[in-house]
């Protein structure tokens, strides 16, 4: 994995990863255990599921980032993982990146690391023609730090038919 960038020290610093397929695949029963975890409680968590993710991964349809604490009494440990991907509306011909899932690990990620991983996620998806970072979530705390982000909530409805 190649460290994207550390956050500025503040109670806690983060070093963020895009991990490379073959790092996820080889670490794939833990790390499909949080990305699992993060979907919303509509979608059925089946093996289909997760072979699927997994060959997304492979595919390098969907992209595995992985937040670690960089300060000395943390080093290493995992903060947050999220999954992105890359999208495009034939309609209005916009590119966005979606991130799919977020996981924090002990719920306590300083909003600073938000702040770097937008930034990170900004520069990769202008990278992939982006000009837009799209999220869902049935999160209240996750809504109100992609408010404080700078983000437009919207709402979404899901009916099962």
């Amino acid at each position: 994995m190649q460290a994207l960038q550390d956050s500025p020290r503040t109670r806690n610093s983060y070093k963020f990863y895009q991990s490379p397929s073959s790092f996820v695949a080889k670490h794939w029963p833990v790390i499909s255990e949080f990305i699992l975890r993060a979907l919303p409680e509509h979608i059925d968590k089946t093996e289909e599921l997760r072979a699927n993710l997994l060959e997304s991964i492979v595919k390098e349809i969907l992209q595995v980032w992985i937040v670690v604490y960089a300060n000395p009494e943390r080093a290493g440990d995992i903060a947050s993982i999220f999954t992105t991907y890359p999208s495009y509306d034939f309609m209005t011909g916009v590119r966005s990146l979606v991130v799919y899932t977020v996981t924090t690990m002990d719920g306590n990620v300083d909003q600073t690391a938000y702040s770097q991983g937008m930034k990170k996620l900004s520069e990769y998806g202008k990278s992939k023609g982006c000009t837009k970072i799209v999220a869902t979530t049935t999160n209240d705390i996750m809504a109100e730090k992609a408010r404080h982000l700078g983000g437009v909530i919207h709402h979404l409805a899901v009916w099962e038919i």
